[in-house]
């Protein structure tokens, strides 16, 4: 969510829908190559490894996601080098989870001769949602206290004006 928003803040709606559409092709191959590669990762590495590796990876891959235009170039080939490392991590600690989710079916079963896949699925399930909103309000407050809401609401009205200005200009033009 960050990521994507970033974009429009960074070079406008007009080229950051582009941009957007760039970026979430990196997205889609770096998940795809993570899934892709876990069988490989998880026979040369254990999972806590990878999971601890995945973490540190998305978490430096945010900082320099963050740092370009500041302290890294402004590129928009580096960006998506960079968010192709982010969702390759991300992908791959996913996948992570999710295998460890199933031995925890699997491993209840030989406990307690019950499967409780609904249960554990319906929570994670949860869990995800849960996630995904405490997401949405921390974008939504750091855009209301940094006061770029505001100022985005007052771009839409200008330009709601502008366009009646135009409407009028070309009315009066036609008289």
């Amino acid at each position: 969510m960050i990521g994507m928003n970033s974009f429009y803040f960074e070079f406008g709606y007009s080229v950051g829908g582009s941009l957007v559409f760039w970026f979430t092709i990196m997205y889609g191959l770096g998940t795809l190559i993570s899934e892709a590669s876990f069988a490989w990762l998880s026979s040369k590495f254990t999972r806590n490894q990878i999971i601890t590796a995945a973490t540190i990876i998305t978490v430096i891959g945010y900082m320099l996601f963050m740092s370009v235009g500041y302290i890294l170039p402004k590129s928009i080939v580096l960006l998506n080098i960079i968010g192709f490392l982010i969702f390759f991590s991300q992908g791959t600690f996913n996948m992570t989870m999710i295998v460890m989710l199933n031995n925890t079916i699997e491993y209840d079963e030989v406990r307690f001769h019950e499967r409780h896949d609904s249960i554990i699925s319906a929570v994670r399930s949860f869990a995800t949602k849960l996630a995904s909103s405490v997401d949405q309000a921390v974008v939504a407050l750091i855009l209301i206290i940094s006061n770029i809401y505001a100022i985005s609401q007052k771009n839409i009205i200008d330009e709601r004006k502008y366009e009646e200005l135009v409407v009028e200009i070309k009315s009066t033009n036609k008289k």
